[in-house]
């Protein structure tokens, strides 16, 4: 519905955080897609703004838990602001989506503080919604430091956590479009891979290559993979955890739970019944995509 919407609405804003307060705009909040419309009120009619609040949940914003310093990274963003750093500066943006029962913005945000150095920058942009901004150093965090970090929010706060950790830019006037488009990513990331903690680009491009299969070559994935090994599935999903896990065998065994002669035992058998090596990039890459349609 929000593409269509752009093609009424000139200035409308399809975002993945609620913006900062505009007296120039409607803010609407989608139930289904879990984002917020920003629209400029000049291109909206009484007609349009009845038709709008009837099918989306207008909403205000509330800036008062933000420091000015916050403001402005949000409105520079949404690209309403000039940068607070140099063009040469990189910057990269960890998103954070949170599910938890209560609001606990202040804990998390102790917790985040306590967690992280002081140079990371800490933005609730909504409740459920945290950016972290971090600045390019000789010291980056890893994957699996937000791995951890993810672990201990659930752990502690029974805070279901899932992060999209984004790559470093020149923090100039295009970055806010290119942070634009990581949070479409991560939020058809969270849409089509409900069980994954961690998300990035990379990650996340097989569901682009997993739309773009011809019904074809649909067809002969299922032929090849998913008849073959109907009776036993479960060999699909460790095949695509080898996968996950850079075909590094002992990491993928403690992950399912299993025995590394378990591991070996599946893979063996997947060829056999498929004729597709699993060990092989293009083996696995075939299995994930299918896992990734068939799946559905």
């Amino acid at each position: 519905m929000s593409y269509n919407l752009a093609n009424l609405f000139p200035s409308l804003k399809l975002l993945t955080q609620k913006p900062l307060c505009n007296s120039d705009d409607y803010v609407f909040f989608n139930d289904n897609t879990d984002t917020w419309i920003s629209i400029h009120k000049k291109d909206v009619s009484a007609r349009d703004y009845l038709l709008l609040s009837t099918l989306l949940t207008e909403e205000t914003y509330s800036s008062t838990s933000l420091t000015h310093t916050e403001e402005n990274w949000l409105y520079y963003l949404e690209g309403d602001g000039p940068s607070l750093l140099s063009n040469e500066d990189q910057i990269r943006i960890i998103q954070l989506s949170l599910e938890a029962n209560d609001s606990l913005e202040v804990d998390l945000k102790e917790a985040m503080q306590a967690f992280f150095d002081e140079q990371m920058i800490i933005i609730f942009s909504s409740e459920r919604h945290v950016l972290l901004i971090e600045r390019k150093t000789i010291h980056s965090y890893c994957d699996d430091d937000f791995n951890s970090f993810a672990a201990v929010l659930e752990s502690d706060f029974y805070c279901k956590t899932r992060i999209y950790i984004g790559k470093f830019q020149c923090a100039d006037s295009t970055y806010p479009s290119y942070y634009q488009q990581e949070c479409n990513w991560f939020r058809e990331g969270i849409s089509e891979m409900p069980t994954k903690r961690i998300f990035t680009m990379e990650s996340i491009f097989p569901l682009f290559l997993e739309r773009a299969i011809t019904p074809t070559m649909e067809h002969a994935m299922h032929q090849e993979i998913i008849v073959p090994i109907r009776k036993d599935l479960e060999l699909l999903h460790t095949v695509c955890s080898f996968f996950e896990n850079g075909f590094n065998g002992s990491i993928t065994a403690e992950k399912l739970h299993i025995h590394r002669n378990t591991l070996n035992y599946r893979l063996t058998k997947f060829q056999e019944l498929t004729g597709i090596s699993a060990r092989s990039f293009n083996g696995a890459l075939v299995a994930y995509i299918a896992h990734l349609r068939f799946s559905k």
